[in-house]
C-alpha cells in the first residue's frame, strides 16, 4: 500500500513537454547504451526485477528535491501535472540518486542542474484530471485556495 503521493509538475515549460515525450509518452530501454553504463550494478538490478523486459517510463527532479524524494518508495503514487490538469497517474518503481543517468535521459535543468532523482515508473497510465477536480481532494478542509501544482 503506498505510503505517499507526490505531485509532480510535468508538463508545464517547452523543455517539460519534451522531456515528456522521451521517458513518459514511451518506456525507454535501459539494458543497452549510455543509461546502462551509467546505471551502477544495484540500480540495474533493481529495474530489471521491477520492470523484467528491459524498459520503463521515468521521470527524475533534480538537487533541489533530494529531501522529498529521499521519502519515496516502491509502490507510492505520482501524478503528474501541467496544462492545469493531472496529465497521468503511476506508481513509482527503482528510484535512486544518479546524475549520470539523469543526463543520459534529459538535459539539465538550467538553473537546477541534472535531474539525479531518478525512478521508474510502474502501471502508468495517461488520464486528463482537471486541477478543481485535483483541488478537491488536496485542499485542507475550509480551504478556498487553488493550488496550481507547480512544486513537487
Amino acid at each position: 500500500m503506498p505510503r505517499n503521493v507526490l505531485i509532480q509538475p510535468s508538463y508545464g515549460n517547452a523543455q517539460a513537454r519534451r522531456n515528456w515525450a522521451a521517458t513518459l509518452h514511451q518506456e525507454v530501454s535501459f539494458q543497452e547504451g549510455a543509461l546502462r553504463t551509467a546505471l551502477t550494478d544495484d540500480q540495474y538490478a533493481s529495474l530489471i526485477e521491477l520492470h523484467p523486459s528491459g524498459k520503463a517510463r521515468f521521470w527524475a527532479t533534480t538537487a533541489v528535491q533530494d529531501r522529498k524524494m529521499d521519502e519515496l518508495a516502491t509502490g507510492d503514487v505520482v501524478l503528474f501535472t501541467g496544462n492545469s490538469h493531472a496529465l497521468g497517474v503511476g506508481e513509482v518503481g527503482a528510484s535512486f540518486r544518479n546524475a549520470a543517468a539523469g543526463n543520459t535521459l534529459w538535459p539539465p535543468h538550467p538553473d537546477n542542474g541534472a535531474y539525479q532523482n531518478v525512478y521508474s515508473l510502474i502501471n502508468f497510465q495517461d488520464t486528463r484530471i482537471p486541477y478543481d477536480d485535483l483541488n478537491k481532494l488536496t485542499s485542507r478542509n475550509g480551504s478556498t485556495a487553488r493550488d496550481n501544482y507547480m512544486g513537487a
